[in-house]
């Protein structure tokens, strides 16, 4: 085709793309099976909502029935649509927090759940220490000092107390 003749066509071209966008069908209903957030949408829902609504909607319900993973991934998708919006970025990063500190505290928790005899026999002297049971504390740094023998702060410990002892007597 000549470039003439296709300059000519031009404005054709132009009006029929205006009324009849490529790829275009009689509805233009956005449909479920093109959304990439479907899973929690209850039958009805408004296809034709904006995806920042959309994925913050999600994000919120998401994270009132505690299902942070899915609150923060719509929250990381609704920022991707507005990558500088105020809402968007405290509440992926209020979940991200969230998820955080779940994860420490099962960190701690299965660290407790090893915790040597030796470290608990010191937490124990310690806090016995702290309440003034010097008693308590310095049978617990003993037992201490059998779990590991010679052991400086288990031996410094028992010193302490020793003296705290003496100095009440």
């Amino acid at each position: 085709m000549k470039i003439t003749n296709f300059i000519k066509c031009l404005p054709a071209i132009l009006t029929i793309g205006l009324f009849f966008p490529l790829g275009a069908s009689a509805q233009s209903v956005e449909t479920p099976a093109s959304n990439s957030v479907t899973s929690d949408e209850p039958a009805g829902t408004n296809y034709n909502e904006p995806p920042y609504n959309r994925y913050m909607r999600l994000g919120y319900a998401a994270s009132q029935r505690g299902d942070y993973t899915d609150a923060l991934r719509y929250f990381a998708s609704a920022l991707a649509e507005r990558p500088r919006d105020r809402n968007a970025t405290l509440a992926y990063w209020n979940v991200y927090d969230i998820i955080n500190n779940q994860t420490q505290q099962q960190a701690a928790t299965n660290n407790s759940e090893i915790e040597s005899d030796y470290d608990r026999y010191m937490r124990i002297g310690y806090d016995a220490t702290q309440q003034e049971d010097y008693q308590t504390a310095l049978i617990n740094f003993r037992r201490a000092l059998e779990e590991r023998p010679q052991d400086p702060y288990a031996l410094q410990a028992i010193r302490n107390v020793s003296t705290y002892i003496n100095r009440g007597q």
